[in-house]
């Protein structure tokens, strides 16, 4: 049942990655389903030869088998628990990851924003430094032309 939960979430050509032994399990569990209904319809009644099993020799074998399905089954079990914790890890990262993400975008716009701001103002400053300047000079220049006038005055005064 777990491994569905985990093939789900993965494309199809992934599925043997997930268990290596995965066909190899499927195929024992048929088999053995397949020599249990073969025996439950067919009676033993072929003769007994020297190369025949007996039923306490199938038995036992089909005994060792289940055994080595079960130790395989649990094996399986461990490694897509094992598998679902990483997954997990991993959409834990990449959740974490698009938070960050997501945060520096936000931290992006604001400074975006805050250099458009100052971009604004720096131009209304450099304005105002224009016009500043255009009415400095027309006072210094009215400043000079009324210190020459008033030398001018000076000098005609003591003529």
């Amino acid at each position: 049942m777990q491994l569905r939960s985990i093939e789900h979430r993965l494309p199809a050509k992934r599925s043997a990655a997930i268990c290596p032994c995965l066909d190899e399990i499927c195929d024992g569990l048929f088999s053995f389903l397949s020599l249990l209904n073969y025996r439950t319809t067919t009676s033993y009644r072929t003769p007994m030869s020297s190369s025949s099993f007996t039923t306490s020799q199938k038995l036992e074998m089909d005994k060792a088998a289940a055994k080595n399905l079960k130790e395989k089954l649990e094996k399986t079990q461990k490694e897509n628990a094992t598998l679902q914790r990483q997954m997990d890890m991993l959409e834990f990262v990449k959740n974490e990851i698009l938070n960050d993400f997501m945060k520096s975008e936000e931290t992006g716009k604001a400074i975006d924003s805050k250099i458009t701001e100052m971009q604004t103002a720096n131009a209304g400053a450099e304005k105002l430094i224009e016009v500043n300047g255009d009415e400095l000079r027309k006072l210094r220049d009215g400043l000079e032309k009324e210190i020459q006038k008033a030398e001018i005055r000076f000098e005609n005064a003591f003529e």
